[in-house]
């Protein structure tokens, strides 16, 4: 006898699908529940299956990410705005605000920093843009050039020079003086006036010498020529009084005898003849004899006739 075995429904060959305990409807796709990277399909009772299928891509070297089923194309650097102006990633440039700071765009996020400064290996360093450098002097508050120089404010004697970014400040050098009376100034000796008996005098200028008033200096160059002072007198016997330079013609000076203007004496140095003085000359001349009065007179020493045999008295004036 041939046994039948029952034959199954059409519902029961269609009802769907177990796979891994889970129950799953004919037709259904479902994601394997080990593997997050394939997709299971239910057909007719049957689990299919297969990795899911990953979107084509618009790179060329994708990155597959832990975790994740497909690859992915990187995404790429974000630009930066810094200050409101666009900057592309890696891209330097300074900061608008300050041209002393460099910066950096780096995937979106730009980062600054002070620029680096070499050290300044001088005394006086100049602020150039950013940095301090030896290109200059900054001095009392005020920038020099290399080689400047100037006078030193604190020393009016004293000079300053920059040398590569440094001051050096000194005393002046003084030429020598060639001259016998040099002047003091400011800090040398100068030959453009003279320095007489203790005080000052300008060049050109003419005075009298404090040794003798009766001698006239003149400053020339440093140097003092003096003479004596001239006098410029109409008459021979000047009459000088004392503590004057120079002679008058309203008297005579003869020897040591003053005579005024008219008045006429003995020479005292020849009894026989006779001076007299007019505008401050003298003329003396012989004496004049006068006639005897007496038959039989002696003849003086100036060979004149002498009747009583006593000789005139003669009187001088002192100076």
């Amino acid at each position: 006898m041939y046994s039948v075995k029952p034959c199954l429904s059409n519902e029961h060959l269609f009802a769907g699908c177990s796979y891994a305990g889970k129950e799953y409807p004919n037709g259904q796709e479902f994601l394997h529940p080990t593997d997050n990277c394939r997709t299971c399909h239910c057909i007719n009772g049957n689990v299919q299956c297969l990795m899911r299928r990953c979107p084509p891509l618009a790179c060329s070297i994708p990155n597959l990410l832990p975790g994740e089923c497909c690859p992915q194309c990187p995404v790429p650097p974000a630009d930066c705005v810094y200050e409101g102006r666009p900057y592309r990633h890696t891209e330097r440039f300074y900061d608008p605000t300050d041209p002393c700071r460099s910066c950096l765009c780096t995937n979106g996020t730009s980062r600054c920093q002070r620029k680096p400064c070499p050290l300044a290996h001088c005394s006086h360093p100049i602020q150039q843009e950013c940095c301090r450098t030896c290109d200059g002097c900054l001095y009392e508050g005020r920038e020099r050039a290399n080689g400047e120089s100037w006078g030193d404010v604190s020393d009016p004697c004293g000079v300053c020079v920059c040398r590569e970014g440094s001051v050096h400040c000194e005393r002046k050098r003084c030429p020598a003086v060639s001259c016998p009376y040099p002047i003091q100034r400011e800090c040398c000796l100068a030959c453009d006036g003279c320095m007489y008996g203790g005080t000052e005098y300008p060049d050109g200028y003419e005075f009298l010498s404090g040794q003798d008033p009766c001698r006239v200096c003149t400053c020339y160059v440093g140097d003092v020529v003096c003479s004596q002072l001239p006098c410029y007198q109409d008459c021979t016997h000047p009459y000088k009084p004392p503590g004057q330079c120079c002679g008058e013609c309203n008297r005579c000076s003869h020897g040591n005898v003053v005579l005024i203007s008219g008045q006429s004496i003995l020479d005292p140095t020849d009894p026989c003849s006779e001076c007299s003085c007019q505008g401050g000359s003298v003329r003396c001349v012989k004496k004049l004899c006068p006639p005897a009065s007496c038959s039989h007179p002696a003849t003086s020493p100036c060979g004149c006739p002498l009747c009583d045999g006593t000789l005139p008295t003669i009187t001088y004036l002192s100076v």
